[in-house]
């Protein structure tokens, strides 16, 4: 808002002062600066309104009004301002309570330290904010139900006074194992895996299984195989998905001994099977180096060994170091 008195039209004169009036937050010198107008300068109403045109752009006011005071020196400018109203931020939130201590309730007991154990190490200590309770927490109850075969629990997390953290849970039944399929390795890999139909689908004894799908994999030569499992649950059967990537297969190239002495590796040598051209089986180098230290040929009482892939050719290099 721009206001004007004191001042005829087209009078103009050197100012004397500058004062200003109505400053609350801002120091009168800052306002001033804030103006341009300086004593000394030549001032006119054009030379004011374009005074409070710069002031009202700074957005520190919502009004500046001025007035002129003709005097033996010069003119008196007094500006009365009104300052514009400063935006407080929000106040930060307090503080989350933190978590002190995990109380189940709804689970049986022969599962209560499992979950609880399970809970705690993730839990206490931290702030009690749902959506990080529910993300974290969750998955880490589900999982430890998931290991008696429970995998549709329904999980409810709920602050308690004095730093409790209550867990309500319905675990639901137990799933038996339905349908397991696999995708990208060979069928027989999971059907000697030891996987039982109908039996409780206990998660431990799947991730069992799914270790012995992908030893499998590594003694057909797949020395890099992964896998990996998807679940579905419906009407109480959980139907399981292997995941194979098997990566190259890799055959047997030479067998590489350190650490024995030359008629001790020759014995060792007797018991090896594998030829050249069969599949770099992983199981086939353990055997052998269970034989071996059976017929008490090395000194040591330790093997290292690793498959060692050739440059260029799916050949790798069986290399056994005894220490």
């Amino acid at each position: 808002m721009l206001a004007c008195t004191g001042l005829a039209a087209g009078w103009q004169a050197a100012i004397s002062t500058v004062e200003v009036r109505g400053a609350q937050r801002l120091a009168v010198e800052r306002i001033i600066e804030m103006s341009g107008l300086k004593p000394g300068q030549a001032v006119d109403k054009a030379v004011l309104q374009s005074a409070v045109e710069r002031m009202m752009a700074t957005g520190q006011f919502e009004r500046v009004t001025w007035r002129t005071q003709p005097g033996e020196d010069g003119v008196k400018v007094t500006f009365t301002v009104v300052e514009a109203a400063v935006e407080t931020p929000d106040e930060a939130p307090a503080a989350a309570p933190k978590i002190e201590r995990v109380e189940l309730r709804g689970v049986a007991a022969e599962r209560v330290e499992r979950v609880r154990l399970a809970l705690e190490g993730a839990m206490v200590g931290r702030e009690y904010r749902q959506d990080v309770v529910d993300e974290v927490g969750g998955p880490l109850v589900r999982a430890a139900l998931a290991e008696s075969g429970h995998w549709t629990p329904v999980v409810r997390f709920v602050q308690g006074g004095d730093g409790l953290l209550v867990v309500e849970i319905d675990a639901g039944p137990v799933a038996v194992l339905g349908a397991v399929g696999i995708t990208g390795g060979e069928l027989r890999w999971g059907e000697q895996a030891g996987f039982v139909k109908g039996a409780p689908a206990e998660s431990g004894k799947l991730n069992q299984a799914l270790g012995r799908v992908l030893a499998a994999a590594r003694n057909d030569g797949y020395l890099y195989a992964m896998a990996r499992s998807t679940q579905t649950v419906e009407a109480g059967e959980l139907k399981l998905t292997i995941h194979v990537e098997k990566g190259p297969q890799y055959r047997f190239g030479e067998l590489k001994i350190d650490g024995l002495t030359a008629q001790a590796e020759a014995r060792a040598r007797k018991l090896w099977v594998v030829k050249p051209g069969d599949p770099a089986s992983t199981a086939a180098l353990e055997d052998w180096i269970r034989r071996v230290f059976e017929q008490r040929i090395p000194v040591w009482d330790r093997a290292q060994r690793e498959w060692r892939p050739r440059t260029g050719e799916a050949v790798a290099d069986a290399v056994v170091s005894f220490r």
